[in-house]
């Protein structure tokens, strides 16, 4: 199996599940005739061999960044402006190119691919309409939104991640490349800045819940940059393992502190200005009624799950009309949260859940804030330098114990089995409670 093949694999898998897009076009005459198996295929290798072209990371991820792959390893994708005309560019192109091929006497697999292809083209090229955003497509593209830079979107997580858990060193080559790949890394957060101008120029700009979440986690990783932090840690620490000579902490440390550091600041650079890091870690942690679930705290967000899984179940048990759900919502909100929305807007019609049938969802959120806090608690126990390798921007302990209690065991576990076997005891609130009360009533 060669690596273009396993890419094309590996690329319309992912189609599949909503992950797609071509990058480099390259001219491959249209099929006057039916196609072929063997020509059809050619053609999706090489929007495959696009996608690396445009999202070099996937390379490394896939393992194919070898040979004539190599080149790739020491690039990051362009998240700037032009970089995301490109992409619109490309993928035009090349579904142009697939919606040439006559699929008449095509396998039904491979027809299916071209099929899979054209129609995750489209969806792309349809949301090329809207001239903001961040829609990756081929890499993380669950999560595509409006926003270029969030608390869980940007460069800002994506690169010191990858870097760390995809950028094999084994030889001082790798490191070589890493270090490559670190330079870029201020270039990608300046165009990210260069798109959120853009979109601020459009009226778009987003609600201050996720801009407050977002300065939290970029005041963490910009505080982490200026003293090296983890991107420098991780080449240092790999380097060391496995006895490769060279300067390698003087060399990335400079880029972090120099380069990286003042391009963090620029993402929101007034925010950032005069104020401590004690100061702002408080202030992103207040504590506050709210009307809206997304933009409580997580000592309210509860409340708000425990009254819609009272909601539904008296819906769902007969005990509530449809028509009385907007009185009903009122009634509790002022009950539990001591707040009334003005409006449905703001009430029973703020979440999506309902009305696409998601009921019952809604208290997997709170399991999943009782799951963490029960892990958490546990974490810490197994690894009492846990805050201080976090501060230092240290975060392989913490990966490590997830991995080894949670991540490996995959699905050959059932959820409480984890929870006893990763905590040694049954899933409860009680760790939850804990955290909530050291974090909240402390002095």
């Amino acid at each position: 199996m060669t690596p273009i093949s396993l890419t094309r694999r590996e690329t319309l898998a992912g189609i599949a599940a909503g992950i797609a897009a071509p990058l480099l076009a390259r001219a491959t005459p249209a099929f006057a005739r039916a196609a072929t198996d063997a020509q059809a295929s050619a053609l999706l290798n090489s929007f495959a061999d696009n996608l690396l072209r445009l999202y070099p990371e996937q390379a490394t991820s896939l393992g194919v960044d070898k040979g004539p792959w190599a080149p790739l390893r020491s690039k990051l994708q362009d998240r700037s402006i032009t970089g995301q005309h490109h992409v619109a560019q490309v993928i035009r192109a090349d579904l142009a190119r697939a919606e040439a091929i006559d699929t008449s006497a095509l396998s039904f697999p491979v027809r299916t691919s071209v099929e899979v292809v054209k129609y995750a083209y489209r969806l792309r090229t349809e949301g090329f309409a809207l001239p903001y955003g961040d829609g990756p497509v081929a890499d993380n593209s669950w999560r595509n939104t409006p926003y270029v830079v969030i608390q869980n979107v940007g460069a800002y997580i994506d690169t010191p991640l990858f870097l760390d858990a995809d950028h094999v060193i084994k030889t001082s080559a790798d490191a070589e490349t890493y270090l490559l790949r670190l330079a870029q890394y201020p270039h990608n957060l300046d165009g990210e800045v260069e798109r959120m101008r853009s979109a601020r120029g459009m009226g778009l700009v987003p609600p201050n819940f996720l801009i407050d979440k977002a300065i939290g986690q970029l005041s963490l990783a910009a505080k982490n940059a200026s003293e090296g932090g983890s991107i420098v840690d991780s080449l240092v620490r790999r380097t060391r393992d496995k006895k490769i000579a060279g300067n390698w902490e003087a060399r990335a440390r400079a880029i972090a502190t120099k380069q990286v550091f003042p391009a963090l600041q620029r993402l929101f650079p007034d925010q950032f200005r005069g104020v401590a890091l004690d100061t702002f870690y408080r202030a992103i942690n207040k504590v506050e009624r709210s009307l809206i679930r997304t933009d409580a705290d997580e000592v309210t967000y509860n409340l708000h799950i425990m009254m819609r899984f009272d909601l539904e179940l008296d819906l769902l048990e007969g005990r509530l009309a449809v028509k009385d759900i907007p009185d009903a919502w009122r009634a509790r909100m002022k009950s539990d949260l001591g707040v009334e929305p003005p409006d449905d807007r703001d009430g029973c019609l703020q979440d999506v859940h309902w009305a696409v049938g998601s009921f019952g969802y809604f208290p997997s959120y709170a399991i999943g804030a009782v799951i963490a806090g029960q892990l958490y608690e546990s974490l810490r126990a197994d690894r009492p330098e846990l805050d201080q390798e976090i501060a230092a921007g240290h975060f392989g302990g913490l990966f490590e114990w997830l991995r080894t209690n949670v991540y490996s065991l995959g699905a050959s576990l059932s959820m409480p089995e984890i929870i006893q076997r990763a905590t040694g005891k049954p899933l409860s609130a009680a760790a939850w409670l804990r955290y909530i009360e050291s974090k909240y009533l402390e002095a």
